[in-house]
């Protein structure tokens, strides 16, 4: 009777285990990582998950990184963490690009042809963001931003 109990108890386990592990996303993975991504950049540093934003990983080393999760090649040093029930509410890239602009702070912006544009926010739309750049102002569509290095 032990045995069966136990036997029981052990597959209930797999089963939530499993059950948990298929809702974790690249983004709940936790350490110090090495992250490839589309346009041959390369980023390293330790995935932050307590500020989530919709689509993107925090990474925070030589600079806070937001890379765009779709544009990650690789992702090496991580391990996976389950997510918790009370899980932060993950805001928007446009929200987040909106706290910057109101710093004069330059950035970097890692675009997925291989390209980096340096500048200081000027505007963020819908689905875009202005950098003001030395050579004038750059429109760089959210969805060619493979990382923003604050």
């Amino acid at each position: 009777m032990t045995a069966d109990l136990d036997l029981d108890t052990r597959l209930e386990a797999v089963e939530v285990f499993s059950a948990e592990a298929a809702r974790c996303r690249l983004g709940d993975r936790d350490g110090s990582a090495a992250a490839r991504l589309l346009g041959g950049h390369a980023i390293d540093g330790d995935l932050r998950s307590d500020d989530p934003v919709a689509g993107h990983l925090w990474m925070l080393g030589l600079r806070r990184s937001l890379v765009r999760a779709s544009a990650i090649v690789s992702l090496t040093g991580t391990r996976a963490r389950l997510r918790t029930q009370e899980a932060a509410q993950e805001r928007s890239l446009g929200s987040v690009l909106r706290d910057w602009w109101q710093g004069e702070e330059s950035l970097r912006v890692l675009t997925c042809d291989g390209g980096v544009t340096t500048g200081a926010l000027g505007f963020v739309g819908a689905d875009h963001a202005e950098l003001r750049t030395a050579e004038g102002p750059v429109v760089l569509p959210f969805a060619a931003v493979v990382a923003w290095l604050l």
